[in-house]
């Protein structure tokens, strides 16, 4: 019978969480992480164009219209000397999710 509770507690919990996430997406505000090519602007909240990484996900939009596949386009922006936030090349993995992204 516990069982059937911690369920069902767990869906309510759910539920609120989607909800409230939802009303703050409508809003304007920032939900999960900041994507690449966007920085968070000085009021903390909402988003704006990073131009270096705008640069990145034009380049890498180009190259996936192109018909390249994913580590195809991780080569070429690493050979165009691009690299992730963290200074190390994209592998690609991180290049769909900046494609999903943009």
């Amino acid at each position: 019978m516990l069982d059937v509770f911690s369920e069902f507690e767990r869906g309510v919990i759910r539920a609120r969480t989607r909800a409230a996430l939802a009303m703050k997406k409508a809003r304007g505000e920032r939900v999960g992480g900041v994507p690449f090519g966007k920085r968070l602007a000085d009021d903390g909240r909402s988003l704006v164009s990073c131009p270096s990484e705008a640069e990145t996900v034009a380049l890498a939009l180009e190259l996936s219209r192109e018909g390249l596949p994913l580590r195809g386009i991780a080569a070429r922006l690493a050979s165009a000397g691009h690299v992730a936030r963290s200074g190390r090349p994209f592998g690609p993995q991180p290049v769909a999710t900046m494609l999903r992204a943009a």
